[in-house]
């Protein structure tokens, strides 16, 4: 019992690891789908950043120009590092016309974002630290506090040294706890601080928790939701769960592709992983498409971790090429000695194929024969079969007449019997009567009724035969008519009228004047009664006497 258990959790465990490695790669096609289209993508981005720049060109005051540089940089900080820092300068200069201190806090932290994506370390912690927060409204203060946290965690990333990463992620932790007082509960923002301050802390599942907590908000847009993505693949590849990791950071790509995103990390991690399982094509698509994004946005830093992985792919893809070329000339040189092999078996068999030919021309000569011989064969069967059916059907009517010939001579012996003694009974009385005289008796003697209650008997005994003969002739002879317009006698084991001209047809008397004479009826009652039954019936008149036969 326990072995059986076991070997159904297993087979269990074997058929959901196949159905998930089916949905990863449906997943890595659809990715592999979004990089071909990644300039229709770009495309509809150029249409807005073109929109948008017009807009600038149509402000008429500092408040104006202020806003729209900002939408500018929001555009281009994930697009591009050098029209994102244009504009977030612009926006300084704007915000710096209009000594708004709001405007300058979010513009100056706005300039640190471009430091950031792009690996300018050392600047971003120069700007950070001349902001002012001194009038800022919490609003602004919350953006300054994210800035400051996301420096110190992306510091403690690049540093990678266990001492200054600790340092850092202490640090970007303070600030985190301070970004949670300007923060409503359970808003999208305070999930995504919290999920990142446990990423940071190497509490990993709380973080993956909190960051699939906030993916299912529907707030959260496309480029913030490719984010949480990658942070869950990027804890779930921590923990040792690949297949999860590929999956999420399959999902983040394709966020960041449909939402123009260069300066991402996913691809690049799909590419180490993928390299990793072997999958060396793959892992050469997407460390490509990651270099490809990082040159356009100009993030140093991401050309460089890009580099360092690519160079080990393209390695490894240059031996497996040239393993496959190895592969191709050794196929090659056993495909030579198979054709040499295949042509020296082909003019051999063809040798023998001529003679099978011969053989075969023989063998179907033969079998033509034999063809005709057992067609000659079967259609001789077959004429024995027709005959035999016409027998048989034969042997069944000679048989059913013969049943019907037996039940009625016996039926007739009985009736004569009786009536040659009430014959006799009759001339007996007619005798007496005469002998006495007493004409007046004898007239009264011999009434009409008399006859007509004969008459009643003879139909009576006749129905009685014919039932006995077709017991479900009644039921049979309603079927061929609709239900309104079917009939019942009045008296169990008896006909009417309409069914008694039938069933003399169906004794095989056909003549209506031999049927008139028996029902004591004119020659023409009865072919009016033959004509109404089968107007009313649901058989076509041609048709209705034949199935009357076949009751």
């Amino acid at each position: 019992m326990f072995f059986l258990r076991f070997c159904i959790i297993i087979l269990l465990l074997t058929i959901s690891v196949d159905v998930f490695a089916a949905d990863i790669e449906k997943q890595l096609l659809c990715l592999d789908s979004c990089i071909n289209q990644k300039r229709v993508f770009d495309n509809q981005k150029e249409e807005r950043l073109l929109k948008l720049k017009s807009d600038l060109k149509q402000s008429s005051n500092h408040v104006e120009r202020y806003g729209v540089c900002y939408k500018l940089f929001d555009e281009y900080k994930s697009y591009n590092f050098d029209s994102a820092f244009y504009y977030a300068q612009s926006a300084v200069d704007e915000a710096l016309k209009l000594k708004n201190a709001d405007f300058l806090t979010e513009a100056q932290c706005a300039v640190v974002f471009c430091y950031l994506s792009a690996g300018l370390y050392k600047e971003a912690f120069d700007l950070m630290s001349k902001v002012d927060t001194e009038n800022v409204s919490e609003n602004q203060l919350k953006t300054y506090y994210t800035t400051w946290a996301r420096l110190c965690y992306d510091m403690a990333d690049y540093n990678n040294t266990p001492l200054y990463e600790k340092f850092y992620v202490e640090k970007g932790n303070l600030y985190t706890d301070t970004l949670l007082q300007y923060i409503p509960e359970n808003s999208p923002d305070k999930i995504y601080a919290l999920a990142q301050q446990k990423m940071k802390s190497h509490d990993f599942n709380s973080s993956i928790e909190l960051f699939q907590k906030l993916a299912t908000l529907d707030s959260v847009d496309s480029r913030l939701l490719a984010i949480v993505y990658s942070c869950i693949g990027w804890n779930h590849w921590i923990e040792g769960r690949e297949d999860e990791a590929i999956s999420y950071l399959v999902k983040s790509a394709i966020c960041d592709i449909q939402s123009s995103v260069k300066e991402n990390t996913s691809t690049c991690s799909l590419a180490n992983i993928l390299y990793n399982k072997g999958d060396i094509k793959r892992a050469v698509s997407y460390a490509q498409s990651s270099l490809e994004d990082a040159n356009f946005y100009g993030a140093r830093h991401r050309k460089i971790q890009v580099g360092q992985i690519l160079p080990i792919i393209e390695q490894d893809r240059y031996r497996l090429v040239e393993h496959q070329r190895n592969l191709s000339i050794l196929a090659a040189a056993v495909a030579a000695l198979f054709i040499l092999v295949l042509l020296v078996s082909t003019i051999i068999i063809r040798r023998q194929v001529k003679k099978l030919n011969k053989a075969h021309k023989i063998i179907d000569e033969r079998n033509k024969v034999l063809e005709q011989t057992n067609q000659t064969l079967l259609n001789a069967q077959q004429t024995i079969n027709l005959r035999n059916q016409a027998l048989q059907q034969t042997n069944a009517s000679l048989a059913e007449a013969n049943r019907i010939k037996i039940t009625y001579i016996g039926k007739s012996f009985y009736a004569n019997a009786e009536y040659i003694n009430k014959v006799e009974k009759l001339y007996k009385m007619v005798d007496r009567k005469i002998v006495a005289r007493q004409f007046d008796d004898l007239r009264s003697a011999i009434k009409e009724s008399t006859l007509i209650a004969e008459r009643k008997n003879m139909f009576a005994g006749f129905d009685e035969t014919f039932l006995k003969l077709f017991p479900d002739f009644v039921e049979k002879f309603n079927l061929l008519f609709d239900e309104k317009d079917r009939r019942l006698p009045e008296e169990e084991n008896s006909l009417t009228n309409e069914m008694r001209i039938f069933a003399l047809i169906r004794l095989g008397v056909n003549d209506s004047e031999r049927i008139a004479n028996f029902l004591n009826y004119s020659v023409h009652t009865v072919n009016t009664y033959k004509t109404r039954i089968k107007n009313r019936s649901i058989v076509e008149n041609d048709l209705f006497e034949q199935k009357i036969m076949e009751i």
